[in-house]
């Protein structure tokens, strides 16, 4: 038995994507004892010193992952109730990414503490002078601000409120393709940091014919609707391929992410009367 996927559709929030291939995505072959295997097409090189792997294999990581952090935050973060946060080194010499990326973590790991349903997409971006920074959208509600200034204790922290985060993800995307031509990453490097309580994209193939059906045919969300943008490009791998892309909301399958509360209040330090002599 064979099963040649040529189509593949994607739900998002705002949108969803049909992307229909003139070549066989992957096919799964059942051997004998019911083994199966993937077979595919060409493959680029994993050897770094071969001259593909810049090219073709790190070119697709960066644009996935790309795609990844624009389609999670415009999926799960509401536009006018999101908090922004940028946070900066003061010291000079912070240009180790796994050593800031530890201490980013840590930070991370404070508020997880204090808030329930806290939700987040971290990117790293590098400043002029080398000092790497983080920018971060999350739910966390206005009053956190002075917390959050309180436990990032190595720099300045800066906070505001979104207005509409199609912009926020294009700017994330904008420091994450300027950190892609850094030499100096470490081999194993990470640019991202997410959380796990997450909206992500759903996405059916063609053998799942009866979902895909089943899918629009009661929610008929595409009833009437034409195409509101369609492309059609040519790949070695995939040959032609014409994506189209439908501008419909899904509310019932991405609702926003709720504003992070606190577990327990913080406690206020009282001062005690100084004792007599």
């Amino acid at each position: 038995m064979r099963l040649n996927a040529t189509s593949k559709i994607e739900i998002n929030r705002n949108s969803i994507q049909k992307a229909t291939y003139s070549k066989p995505l992957f096919a799964l072959v059942n051997h004998a004892g019911n083994k199966a295997r993937k077979t595919g097409g060409y493959r680029p090189s994993m050897n770094p010193t071969n001259p593909q792997y810049r090219n073709q294999n790190l070119t697709q990581q960066e644009k996935r992952l790309c795609n990844k952090i624009l389609k999670l935050v415009n999926n799960n973060f509401h536009p006018y109730r999101s908090l922004f946060v940028t946070v900066t080194f003061a010291n000079a010499n912070m240009i180790d990414l796994t050593a800031c990326n530890n201490v980013f973590k840590k930070f991370l790991a404070k508020i997880k503490r204090q808030y329930n349903d806290f939700a987040y997409v971290a990117v790293v971006s590098f400043q002029e002078r080398g000092v790497i920074h983080y920018h971060m959208i999350c739910n966390l509600p206005t009053t956190s601000i002075r917390h959050l200034r309180r436990w990032w204790s190595h720099g300045t922290l800066n906070c505001k409120r979104t207005n509409g985060v199609y912009g926020i993800s294009n700017y994330m995307v904008h420091n994450l393709q300027c950190n892609f031509d850094n030499i100096n990453l470490p081999k194993y490097y990470r640019l991202h940091f997410t959380s796990r309580n997450l909206n992500k994209p759903i996405v059916y193939r063609e053998w799942n014919g009866r979902e895909i059906a089943d899918y629009f045919i009661n929610s008929a969300r595409l009833t009437g609707i034409n195409a509101n943008y369609t492309q059609k490009i040519n790949s070695d791998y995939c040959g032609s391929i014409t994506y189209q892309t439908y501008h419909v909301l899904s509310d019932a399958d991405f609702p926003l992410k709720q504003t992070a509360t606190l577990r327990k209040p913080f406690r206020k330090n009282k001062s005690k009367a100084a004792e007599p002599f």
